[in-house]
């Protein structure tokens, strides 16, 4: 019988260690096949490079427009034609698609497009919104950017013209009602003058009175004076009832005058009260055409510009995203076949 050989008696040795991996494994590996991960790498950028060249230029056009003005309101509050956020959705949903397009034509062979795609975004506490439209066309784009603010200017146009139409006849009830305070006022005038020429006249009036009446007393004191007889007696009374009636009729002139001149304070206090009413009216008419100017439509912020370089491709990108993912292609490119060039060889080191 023969005797195994002790080779094959003995079992084999065990490495405990042997899966593990230890950090200057990998480092070795990847000293070892660096050629290969800087030539990988290198590969996937030049190709980034040449992909990005080859691709068409797209340019960025924008435009930024604020919403109009309405009014001020009195709590200092401003009141817009159109919120930021609607004009947003107005231009997003194409419903200026056919002001947009008008006479445009793309040179792709593709003739008349039916809508266009814009990137619209509201600034944050702005009233503006900013409007980005990618095209490889740069005369095209600025021709459509153009068109898209013309449209909104023309969209907002009834509007703007509605509300300055409300401030036209606001305007125009003032003009009228001054118009009728200056007929009023004019009236007040005319009532004045003759209230004047009444108290004028009363008070020459109530002068002769009393001047009759002076002159009547001296010639009754005199008659009185005299020897007494039947004829002085009967002159003294004749005299006596003469100055009564002169000075009830005084009094009643001076009655007159009092309420001639308190009706003239009357018609002066009505003609200053219509004086301050029409140029209160005056001033409101200016207040009103200043806010009638101050009603905007769409005011362009910043009117279509293209971008100084093209927005697509964006070569550094690609090529730093190509650069990193050929690296990490190839170190993983590197270990596979530094598995396998390991798994061959135990393979043949085995009997």
């Amino acid at each position: 019988m023969e005797k195994p050989c002790p080779s094959e008696m003995q079992p084999l040795a065990y490495e405990p260690y042997e899966d593990e991996i230890e950090l200057m494994d990998l480092l070795k590996v990847l000293w070892k096949w660096k050629y290969l991960i800087l030539a990988g790498t290198l590969f996937c950028a030049v190709a980034a490079v040449v992909v990005s060249l080859n691709m068409t230029k797209v340019w960025g056009i924008t435009t930024v427009f604020q919403s109009g003005m309405v009014r001020v309101m009195e709590d200092g509050k401003t009141v817009y034609i159109d919120s930021p956020e609607n004009i947003k959705t107005v231009i997003e949903s194409g419903a200026l698609n056919g002001a947009v397009l008008k006479d445009i034509r793309f040179p792709d062979g593709n003739g008349k497009t039916e809508s266009v795609e814009f990137k619209v975004t509201v600034p944050k506490n702005t009233n503006a919104v900013k409007v980005v439209y990618e095209t490889p066309y740069k005369d095209i784009g600025l021709h459509i950017l153009k068109n898209l603010n013309h449209g909104l200017v023309e969209r907002y146009a009834g509007m703007v013209a509605y509300h300055r139409e409300k401030f036209d006849m606001e305007i125009g009830q003032r003009v009228a009602a001054i118009e009728d305070q200056k007929a009023l006022l004019e009236a007040t005038k005319r009532e004045i003058q003759i209230l004047d020429k009444t108290i004028d006249e009363l008070e020459k009036e109530i002068r002769l009175i009393n001047e009759n009446t002076a002159s009547l007393l001296k010639q009754r004191d005199r008659f009185v004076s005299n020897e007494t007889d039947t004829k002085n007696i009967l002159s003294a009374i004749l005299f006596t009832n003469t100055i009564q009636q002169n000075m009830a009729l005084d009094k009643t002139s001076r009655d007159d005058l009092s309420r001639y001149r308190s009706q003239k304070e009357t018609q002066l206090l009505k003609l200053e009260t219509t004086q301050n009413m029409i140029k209160s009216l005056e001033n409101e008419i200016k207040s009103m055409e200043f806010k009638k100017e101050s009603i905007q439509n769409i005011q362009i912020l910043k009117s279509p510009r293209t971008t100084e370089s093209p927005v697509k491709p964006k070569t550094r990108l690609n090529v730093a995203l190509a650069g990193v993912v050929g690296l990490f292609l190839t170190i993983f490119l590197s270990f596979f076949v530094e598995y396998i060039l390991k798994y061959k060889s135990r393979e043949a080191a085995e009997p």
